[in-house]
């Protein structure tokens, strides 16, 4: 509950924050060099990011294959998106700036409907659209007055291409192996952005005259990078880790609204009855389409709901298998940290080092694939340690590790086990919000078990209630229920 409950504040925290950078941008580039403004506020952001994760020891595989996208992405999503959002705000008010960045989740499902042959525009996504559309109308009617002038005009056209610059990116990121740390990704995308803004300032600004940054522009500036783009960040990840997406996206409605607000208080920027308008309907357009997005996602995503179908089975381990062992958890350590001695040796060796004390290894089949395994290794005479679960890539997103954690937790129960325990990264806090929704709790850690955990967790199972209809709880609505207990060969 308590995990939950600072989610909560993670999430207040990044919709308040994140809706007053547009006022602060703002005031910091009143009087100071705007692209030169954002490559000090992103490259230091980027760099103190970095520095605070290779403090705590956090891992990446520094490899040009994961590096590469970060350096694209940033320079779209940071260098152009961002650079150009600050630019544009010499000539156009913060709220304006704000409205318009809504576009940008718009751009990304217009771009994925491009790009993916097998995506089809539905009903939520064509209304989306339209109410879209239509807030945008209510904007440039609200401005008709303003957009005469060439400078405001080249501030709106800016800040459009800024939303567009930053959709690619983002597609771009999404299509890429999304491997390695997200705060590692961050600060490099933050660097890049940074240092390509502050190459590019000295061609593009006059520095010749460059102004003393007065209070404002140093305040604004120390806000922005520690509080807008390092605090918020380790707040949204925090908040997807232990509340649900759904819940979290809400943050991108509250963002403009708060920056309305505060420009209208703050810097007596105009607000009318058609301000408000274009937010409804803009905010409305971004529910429906991506409303639209994640039902064709489940669908496509959806394990089968029947068990006559026998698409999808929990198997126990043969001999035949410890190559899938092997494998699968190879490549995810490879992917986000380094294969061990102690790694190398459970998953040549998994007999002796699992399966001769008691232990269990179990793997899911899908379609007549192996997509997955995991392992229960026992560690007491009433405590087993969930360990070594890995998803083929090709299929993540199936929900194939919950239900691969849940099988071996429903195991454990079958061999009268009193506890599961596990280790952990702070690096996966997608994994660690899974864990904590299905009962795990956070527990001292101790010192030399693996060099790359940083967390244990600990699960106690209760057997007072145990029955089939509790199993049936902790499996999703397509999960067959013969799975729970029976359903393996």
């Amino acid at each position: 509950m308590q995990n939950k409950a600072l989610g909560y504040l993670s999430f207040a925290f990044i919709s308040l924050v994140w809706g007053t950078t547009y006022l602060v941008t703002r005031i910091g580039v009143m009087h100071f060099p705007a692209i030169l403004f954002t490559g000090i506020r992103n490259a230091s952001a980027g760099l103190l990011l970095l520095l605070v994760l290779l403090l705590f020891r956090i891992k990446y595989q520094w490899t040009w294959e994961n590096i590469y996208p970060q350096l694209v992405s940033g320079f779209f999503i940071l260098a152009l998106g961002n650079g150009m959002v600050s630019w544009s705000l010499h000539y156009i008010p913060s709220g304006l700036s704000a409205l318009l960045c809504t576009l940008v989740p718009i751009n990304m499902i217009v771009i994925s409907l491009v790009t993916e042959k097998s995506r089809k525009a539905s009903w939520h996504i064509f209304v989306g659209l339209v109410f879209a559309i239509t807030g945008m109308g209510f904007i440039f009617r609200d401005n008709i007055a303003d957009i005469a002038r060439p400078e405001y005009l080249l501030g709106i056209v800016s800040t459009i291409a800024a939303t567009i610059s930053w959709s690619l990116g983002s597609v771009y990121s999404k299509s890429k192996s999304n491997t390695g740390s997200p705060l590692y990704k961050a600060a490099i995308q933050l660097l890049t952005g940074g240092l390509v803004l502050l190459v590019v300032s000295p061609f593009s600004e006059d520095w010749s005259h460059l102004p003393v940054p007065d209070t404002a522009t140093i305040l604004a500036l120390l806000y922005l990078v520690v509080i807008g783009s390092s605090l918020a960040f380790a707040a949204y990840q925090y908040a997807l880790s232990t509340l649900p997406a759904g819940v979290v996206s809400v943050y991108a409605y509250i963002n403009p609204l708060v920056a309305l607000l505060l420009g209208y208080s703050l810097l007596g920027e105009r607000l009318t009855w058609f301000t408000f308008t274009a937010f409804i309907f803009t905010a409305a357009g971004i529910f429906f389409i991506n409303e639209g997005y994640k039902r064709q996602k489940k669908k496509e995503k959806q394990l089968p709901s029947s068990p006559e179908q026998d698409d999808i089975r929990i198997r126990d381990y043969e001999p035949s298998l410890q190559p899938y062992f092997e494998k699968f958890n190879k490549a995810w350590l490879e992917e986000y940290f380094t294969v061990e001695p102690i790694d190398k040796f459970v998953l040549e060796n998994p007999q002796e080092a699992i399966l001769k004390d008691g232990g269990k290894i179990l793997f899911v089949e899908y379609k007549g694939t192996i997509i997955g395994t995991v392992a229960l290794r026992k560690v007491g005479d009433d405590s087993y340690e969930l360990t070594k679960m890995a998803v083929d890539r090709a299929y993540r997103g199936l929900g194939a590790g919950k239900l691969l954690c849940q099988a071996a937790i429903n195991e454990a129960r079958l061999l009268n086990a009193r506890s599961v325990i596990l280790y952990s990264q702070t690096a996966l806090p997608v994994a660690l919000g899974i864990y904590r929704k299905m009962g795990f709790v956070d527990i001292p850690l101790e010192q030399g078990k693996y060099k790359r955990a940083d967390v244990k967790m600990e699960m106690k199972l209760n057997y007072s209630s145990t029955s089939a209809s509790d199993c049936d709880k902790s499996f999703s609505d397509h999960t067959p229920r013969k799975l729970c207990f029976f359903h393996r060969r």
